[in-house]
């Protein structure tokens, strides 16, 4: 009896630590610590803090970094006192309330312009100070400073537990564990984020009292960027499911909100300027195409202005592996219980990723004209490589647009005309982004600077240096990171900055 009873305690535990292995154990808070930035700023006002462990930091004359950082519930970390020293007491459940506070400090301020980015980590990443995601972010956010002088660099990385293994070859088993965390992230307190940024748009970018402005700021064709806050959110892998499913609803707000009006009425258009941003870009994004039929089908009918820059952006590339071969297999497995599709259609898109379904396609970016040239005169209107022809049946090329450092982005045409989309699902390829990892490639930054300078109207016709974009990523940048300073003198040098 007893050595049953130790049998099963044994099976028990290895049960319970394969289970702790594959989805994850508990864990804390990467930052559990505050610094105090400015009055009234809810960042805390403890000090002697390591610069490593709080948030935000801040690089004098360039950015604050925010982290905000979600368990496997998608509640924020409670308060916890460490005993290491009479300082240690965390306070993870305002990094929210930080971020927004310190958003709304510097747009009050007289010549308060801001941009600010949002970015949602991926499998097999987290929030701690040596992942490569937090190394490139802060890059991204160095340069951006060098091109807005006249704007506030304000950054906010949302950290969760993606990465729950770190033995190579192993940590891939995690994928049903790690993707049904961030479904529940998805689901938690990102969207009070989310929906307070939303808030601080609404407010500062409309109109309001004492405004010199009657009108949204909204898109700006004219190149007056009046917007007081900018805002791009990027999602890569799980974290483009949890962007995208907590943006879902605000995306289906401004593409459906008018569609049943009678064509004399004014629109009541949901301008993007109210929205949780002016643009949403996911990278490599990891979710079912049936998620995204909704959107989807509510873009076919959406009825955009004159060049109306897109809500949001889908980056694929075809050689991505994980999204195009184990995505698939491991959604196999996840969907026999969910019998039976109602069409083929469905079947697929339950299995693939958005980029990875043709009939969901509406662009092709390409670096040179190999993968996005016109088919032979007289010959078949698909595409002229033979990987293009057997990857995308049935699909021929529209309008081409050109792009800074040799990027053509080239419309698709489907055999039901649609109108000009302002969600793009873009499929790419090898040279443009390698891997499922390798998305801060100087052609993608490129890419959604220029898709910003549309929305902003700061984008120049040439690649010169009326568009000083175009300089940025002419060659791979091995400038290291600034390092994070946490002294109170910087809200001071970051105003001497200020235009």
């Amino acid at each position: 009896m007893f050595k049953s009873s130790g049998a099963a305690t044994r099976a028990g535990l290895a049960v319970a630590m394969a289970a702790c292995l594959l989805g994850g154990c508990g864990v804390l808070p990467e930052r559990p610590f505050m610094n105090a930035q400015r009055a009234g700023s809810q960042c805390g006002s403890a000090e002697g803090v390591p610069a490593l462990q709080a948030t935000p930091e801040v690089v004098k004359g360039k950015y604050t970094l925010h982290f905000v950082e979600l368990d496997d519930q998608g509640w924020a970390f409670p308060d916890a006192q460490r005993a290491q020293t009479d300082l240690r007491v965390g306070t993870p459940s305002r990094q929210i309330d930080c971020a927004i506070a310190d958003l709304r400090n510097q747009l009050e301020q007289d010549d308060g312009k801001v941009l600010s980015f949002v970015y949602v980590h991926g499998w097999n990443h987290s929030a701690r100070n040596d992942d490569r995601d937090v190394d490139r972010f802060r890059k991204l956010l160095s340069s951006r400073a060098e091109f807005f002088p006249d704007r506030k660099i304000v950054g906010i990385y949302v950290g969760w537990q993606g990465k729950s293994v770190d033995v190579p070859g192993l940590n891939y088993l995690t994928f049903w564990g790690r993707k049904n965390a961030a479904h529940h992230v998805s689901e938690g307190r990102v969207r009070e984020l989310f929906s307070r940024i939303r808030g601080l748009r609404a407010y500062w970018n409309g109109r309001r009292a004492g405004s010199a402005t009657d009108q949204d700021c909204d898109w700006e064709p004219s190149g007056n960027d009046r917007c007081k806050l900018r805002t791009i959110m990027i999602g890569h892998s799980f974290g483009g499911l949890i962007l995208f499913s907590s943006a879902a609803p605000y995306l289906l707000e401004t593409l459906t909100i008018d569609r049943d009006l009678p064509p004399s009425e004014q629109r009541p258009r949901a301008a993007r300027a109210r929205g949780i941003a002016d643009l949403i870009v996911l990278l490599n994004p990891a979710f079912e195409g049936s998620r995204y039929d909704p959107i989807f089908n509510a873009s076919l009918h959406y009825k955009a202005q004159d060049k109306e820059p897109p809500l949001l952006v889908m980056l694929t590339s075809d050689a991505d592996w994980a999204t195009k071969k184990a995505f698939p297999v491991a959604r196999w497995f996840n969907s026999i219980f969910q019998y039976p599709a109602t069409s083929d259609e469905q079947w697929t898109a339950m299995r693939r990723t958005p980029g990875h379904i043709d009939r969901y396609l509406t662009h092709k970016l390409c670096l040179g004209d190999k993968e996005c040239a016109d088919p032979p005169a007289g010959g078949p209107a698909t595409p002229v490589s033979a990987q293009a022809a057997s990857a995308e049946p049935g699909l021929s090329f529209g309008p081409s647009s050109s792009y800074c450092d040799g990027l053509t982005l080239r419309e698709y045409v489907s055999a039901s005309p649609r109108l000009r989309p302002v969600v793009w699902n873009v499929r790419t390829h090898a040279e443009v982004i390698p891997d499922h990892n390798g998305i801060d490639q100087p052609a993608v930054y490129q890419f959604i600077s220029q898709i910003y300078g549309d929305v902003a109207g700061t984008r120049s016709v040439s690649c010169g240096e009326a568009y000083p974009e175009a300089r940025l990523h002419r060659s791979p940048d091995t400038t290291p990171a600034p390092q994070p300073q946490t002294s109170l003198a910087t809200s001071t040098t970051r105003s001497s900055l200020r235009h």
